[in-house]
């Protein structure tokens, strides 16, 4: 039986719903919509969190944009929330191509005002929506991402790691966590950035986890950016270990419309000042 879920902003401007929207066969993906009690007539926001990211990581952006606009916060298909009933699946159908086409059919389905909608996501929702975005394939006005990935590389014993079952996950998990700890994440300056990390990959599903990090393996986003003509806001903190600064800029200088936001650290990027910085850059757009 599926967790009843409570609001999780808990904002007395927004009304909270929770719905489940099919997007593949056998695939239906949770999405929590927030909707301003009072008016609701400002350009909606499809926001796309992070690998295995908990919406509990983004309460203080959220709390400050929900009572604004249109919020529907969406989960991709490796999260536990979403509901798979097929009896197998391939490493395929955890792929960034493969999300990216969700997002295009929730967005559908949601009946958003695509020609005003506003996407924005953090890590690899950003990635999934920059994906999303190539070739129009997702109608959209602006985007606003998060510290996108922009390839993912692994060493050879992660590599080797993806090669046992995914029941061995449980034993592992930890490891991986000391990893992050040791190479990736600053822990000693962003304890909230590696408490995100220890929460979320201790609840997520080992098969999934294990397919999507399998098939993001050799990814890189650079193909087909030029397509994107909608303006792109790109955040960057340069003490962000898991999001290169050189290929985030890399990553504006091939967009045709984009823009840097600069951020002095991952803590400010989940922040109420990021919301700031997003409500700005959206004004400024006209």
């Amino acid at each position: 039986m599926r967790e009843i879920l409570i609001d999780p902003i808990g904002h007395p401007a927004s009304e909270f719903s929770l719905r489940m929207i099919p997007v593949d066969e056998g695939v239906t993906l949770q999405v929590m919509q927030f909707l301003p009690r009072q008016d609701a007539s400002a350009d909606p926001l499809f926001f796309v969190p992070g690998f295995v990211s908990a919406i509990e990581g983004w309460v203080d952006f959220l709390r400050e944009v929900v009572p604004l606009r249109p919020v529907y916060y969406v989960e991709s298909r490796e999260k536990t929330s979403a509901a798979i009933e097929r009896k197998r699946t391939a490493t395929v159908d955890f792929s960034i191509t493969r999300m990216a086409r969700d997002l295009v059919e929730a967005s559908s389905r949601l009946g958003i005002d695509q020609s005003r909608m506003i996407v924005a996501g953090s890590s690899l929702g950003a990635t999934a929506l920059i994906e999303a975005l190539k070739h129009g394939w997702l109608p959209a006005w602006a985007g606003f991402m998060i510290g996108p990935n922009t390839e993912f590389r692994a060493p050879l014993f992660i590599k080797g790691l993806l090669l046992l079952p995914a029941d061995a996950y449980h034993v592992l998990k930890y490891f991986v966590l000391w990893y992050l700890k040791t190479f990736r994440v600053d822990a000693v300056r962003e304890p909230e950035q590696m408490q995100r990390y220890r929460n979320t990959l201790l609840k997520a599903d080992p098969r999934r986890l294990k397919k999507t990090a399998h098939s993001a393996i050799g990814y890189t986003i650079w193909q087909d950016l030029e397509t994107i003509t909608i303006p792109v806001a790109v955040t960057l903190a340069s003490t962000d270990k898991l999001h290169r600064e050189q290929n985030i800029q890399r990553l504006t200088q091939s967009l045709p419309r984009a823009k840097i936001v600069r951020c002095e650290s991952n803590r400010y990027m989940h922040s109420a000042a990021m919301a700031s910085d997003f409500e700005r850059y959206i004004a400024g757009l006209g």
